[in-house]
């Protein structure tokens, strides 16, 4: 995980073994969340406090 900026999160999630399973994302704090699996997103808590789900 690195700091792009005071509002984005880039979380590195690749696999050089596997080229096309680059899972990498840009994440602005405060608006966007992201879950593996997915749980996150099916939340009606979580719906309501972010922009944007990502999942996998």
């Amino acid at each position: 995980m690195e700091w792009l900026d005071g509002d984005t999160l880039y979380i590195l999630n690749n696999e050089p073994d596997y080229p096309n399973s680059n899972r990498s994302i840009e994440l602005e704090i405060g608006k966007e969340i992201y879950h593996e699996n997915g749980l996150a997103c099916k939340s009606w808590i979580m719906q309501d406090e972010y922009e944007t789900c990502y999942q996998n």
